[in-house]
């Protein structure tokens, strides 16, 4: 019997056609459409463990400043609400599209929650937040069948 020292989660496949949900409340900069090209720059913040290194000043790393990060304005950039409501689809047919939009969101730097039924996530961004995110998609049906 193999026993895992560890725990192990399967996502579900990020798939769909669903174009992400966008809302009225990133702002009139944006016109409907949150980034960080139309976010205002805040100044840097100290890199901590958990957080998209995509935002990582390589420069100012490169400068021996330290891991930096680059602070946007989340106001002007907006927040972006997900649910299993707004899928309207079957359980699995919509985890898969849930999980699409996490990552869609994550690449594009966008803050963004999930709700679950009475389970909810509340704003957040970054490798931690995802992982949290995708790790209630994957056990989800555990609790609801």
């Amino acid at each position: 019997i193999f026993r895992p020292e560890n725990e192990y989660y399967v996502y579900p496949e990020p798939k769909g056609e669903r174009a992400l949900p966008l809302n009225r409340s990133w702002g009139s900069k944006n016109k409907g459409q949150p980034s960080n090209e139309d976010s205002d720059f805040k100044g840097h913040k100290n890199y901590q463990k958990g957080e998209s290194q995509k935002r990582v000043d390589w420069k100012a790393f490169a400068r021996e400043k330290g891991l930096l990060v680059k602070d946007f304005d989340k106001e002007e950039k907006g927040s972006l609400p997900l649910s299993l409501k707004q899928v309207g689809a079957p359980v699995e047919e919509a985890l898969s599209q849930l999980s699409q939009w996490v990552l869609k969101c994550e690449k594009r730097h966008w803050a963004y929650s999930m709700e679950l039924d009475k389970y909810k996530i509340p704003m957040g961004e970054g490798e931690s937040h995802s992982e949290k995110v995708l790790k209630a998609l994957a056990v989800y049906g555990e609790s609801h069948d």
